[in-house]
């Protein structure tokens, strides 16, 4: 797997009961990416040697996070967000919006309880 696509099955995964391994090529992981999931309590090992992600069920946490500017793999950080017991605020959503064109928008329309700031570049995610 790509590390966007590994990381994004990481969180999905994290939600189901069982351990899970992915391998795939992680030496350009974005280490930005991890740490920010880790802040969601994310239960994820990463062992760059073997080129393996370790999951674990995890109960995903409301938390800040941020999209850093040089990151390419915002989607695992929305999907954390939105999983999340509680309110996760997402900053930098533009960032959202310049890889997944008008996504915030379109959650909307699915019903999911989006509050954006645009203007700071702000999302807040709301699990009831």
């Amino acid at each position: 797997f790509s590390a966007d696509i590994g990381l994004t099955l990481a969180v999905f995964l994290s939600t189901l009961n069982g351990k899970y391994i992915l391998e795939g090529n992680l030496y350009d992981s974005p280490w930005t990416t991890i740490n920010e999931l880790l802040k969601f309590d994310l239960n994820i090992k990463v062992d760059r040697e073997q080129k393996k992600l370790y999951i674990a069920p995890s109960q995903l946490k409301n938390t800040p996070a941020e999209i850093a500017e040089e990151e390419s793999y915002p989607l695992p950080i929305l999907l954390a967000a939105l999983i999340a017991e509680g309110k996760s605020t997402i900053y930098y959503t533009d960032r959202l919006n310049y890889h997944f064109e008008d996504v915030l928008r379109k959650l909307k329309g699915l019903e999911a309880d989006i509050h954006d700031e645009i203007i700071r570049s702000v999302a807040t995610f709301e699990q009831k």
